[in-house]
């Protein structure tokens, strides 16, 4: 039996709905053609091989096409998305939504495409900055996710790609561009969780940069802050760029930054997860300074204590807000972290058979213990959100 039928049933049987209008509710799910994923995974399978096989038959032969007809052609297809955008734009639907998604993308092949055919020296920063300018009117008009998180990640990509160009061609400028992307990152995350009636967002742009931000700031600027509690990381890295130290006030004003404009959104996040998410941000940015800023020497267990209290900050966050995905894998990291403290701290009594012995248990235990434990810790958060 469906879900949904399963859940009318008990709403009828509560007495929330009549059978009547259980029965209704349950005729329109089936005939809304939005719910029907056979068919749509169907007609996904076969545009998947119909463009696999025509980029196929393009490759093949590229060397003799002419250089006209490549940009007519790419025109041509541009063109063909942007009508097809035109004459669904006021109605709510796939066609609408995945027209708009393709013509974006599209833009960015464009760009490819010109910049191997005419041998223009642009780097990737340059591409993906020229690309984020072009789509974003008409990501605008987007009224699905997944356009603006094409958006979004194309403008954090212009911000990584740039940062290892600055690391390759003018590394003496690398503590203040890294410091300067780290504050960007806060301040995207500020933009998304940021709710006034006077300047708001599109919901699902904001949740875009919300949920892209939260992702680099523990999947990219942790691990990264962990490195430097390690002394040799440290000394290395103060050693030749000292003024690391100088730009960590730009993370700490945008962390400032973001907290306030969580706190001052209206109307107002719930309490558990504004003070969960403030954590979250100022334990990033604690984190990644303390080592540039104070000469600590090597504070393994103090990294890794850092490491583990970022994403339980990450974890509870999640849980207040029902991400049950971004809570599923923040628990697994803790996890594996302690298994990584285990393995750093007896590696080498790790290769007995003894320790195999003792490494096997100790990760049997922690799978047991996640895996039994982390839906009730779940569930807790949640019944305070």
């Amino acid at each position: 039996m469906p879900p949904i039928r399963q859940k009318l049933e008990q709403w009828v049987e509560a007495g929330l709905l009549q059978p009547e209008q259980a029965h209704a509710i349950a005729e329109h799910e089936k005939a809304d053609p939005r719910k029907d994923w056979t068919i749509l995974g169907i007609a996904g399978l076969g545009i998947v091989a119909f463009v696999s096989g025509m980029f196929s038959l393009i490759a093949g032969n590229w060397d003799t096409i002419s250089v006209t007809s490549k940009i007519v052609a790419y025109f041509m297809i541009q063109l063909g998305f942007g009508a097809l955008f035109l004459s669904a734009r006021d109605h709510q639907g796939i066609a609408r939504e995945v027209s708009l998604s393709c013509f974006n993308f599209f833009f960015l092949c464009g760009i490819f495409l010109i910049r191997q055919i005419y041998g223009l020296n642009w780097e990737p920063w340059q591409v993906f900055l020229f690309w984020t300018l072009l789509i974003l009117p008409p990501t605008l008009l987007a009224h699905n996710r997944h356009t603006y998180h094409l958006w979004v990640s194309g403008f954090y990509a212009t911000l990584v790609s740039y940062l290892f160009y600055i690391r390759v061609e003018s590394p003496e400028w690398l503590p203040a561009t890294f410091m300067a992307g780290v504050g960007v990152v806060y301040l995207g995350f500020a933009v998304g969780i940021w709710r006034f009636n006077m300047f708001r967002l599109p919901d699902g742009l904001r949740h875009a940069w919300v949920a892209w931000s939260i992702g680099l700031l523990v999947f990219g600027i942790t691990p990264i802050a962990n490195a430097l509690w390690y002394q040799d990381s440290v000394r290395g890295v103060l050693e030749k760029l000292p003024s690391f130290a100088l730009y960590t006030a730009i993370p700490w004003l945008a962390c400032i930054v973001a907290v306030a404009s969580l706190a001052l959104s209206r109307p107002r996040y719930h309490l558990w997860f504004r003070n969960s998410t403030t954590a979250l941000l100022v334990l990033v940015s604690f984190f990644l300074c303390t080592p540039l800023l104070f000469s600590i020497g090597e504070q393994k267990a103090l990294g890794c204590l850092g490491f583990i209290l970022v994403w339980a900050a990450a974890a509870a966050a999640a849980g207040f807000n029902r991400w049950k995905r971004l809570f599923d894998l923040a628990t697994l990291v803790i996890a594996i972290r302690f298994i990584m403290v285990y393995l750093e701290s007896f590696h080498a009594d790790a290769k007995t058979g003894v320790g195999l012995m003792l490494s096997g248990t100790l990760i049997f235990s922690v799978a047991f213990v996640w895996h039994r434990y982390r839906g009730k810790v779940e569930a807790w958060l949640a019944a305070r959100s």
